[in-house]
């Protein structure tokens, strides 16, 4: 089974009921691996505005592989800013995000693909 990093809008929108992104998460659950980074995690957390919200977060997380911050996702993250921030006005979160889909050799997939389509070297899915 294939390992696919979800970006966290595409989270937002299945948490939001949305039924493109609700099918396409369930049909691309078929096939592979969902994986999330810790940095996806963290973004979510913090758009909870209540206590149930985050619980309810936690439950619907289990479906999901984390894939840690490490060292080498970092380091990896710092090259891509370091290449993409004056250019494309890469952000931090999207240079993580980028990093860890890079260092697993998995690809990608995000509604936002303007935040990275100029890492030609990331796989990047098309959504929808």
């Amino acid at each position: 089974m294939n390992k696919i990093l979800i970006d966290t809008d595409i989270i937002i929108d299945v948490i939001r009921a949305n039924v493109k992104a609700v099918t396409f998460l369930e049909n691309t659950e078929k096939n592979n691996t969902l994986a999330l980074s810790e940095l996806t995690i963290m973004e979510l957390v913090v758009g909870c505005r209540n206590k149930n919200e985050q619980n309810r977060l936690r439950k619907f997380l289990h479906r999901f592989e984390i894939i840690g911050l490490s060292e080498t996702i970092g380091k990896k993250a710092i090259e891509l800013l370091e290449k993409y921030y004056l250019s494309h006005h890469l952000l931090i979160p999207d240079a993580l995000i980028a990093s860890t889909s890079l260092i697993l050799n998995t690809p990608s997939v995000t509604k936002n693909q303007k935040d990275y389509f100029f890492i030609k070297e990331l796989n990047l899915m098309l959504y929808g």
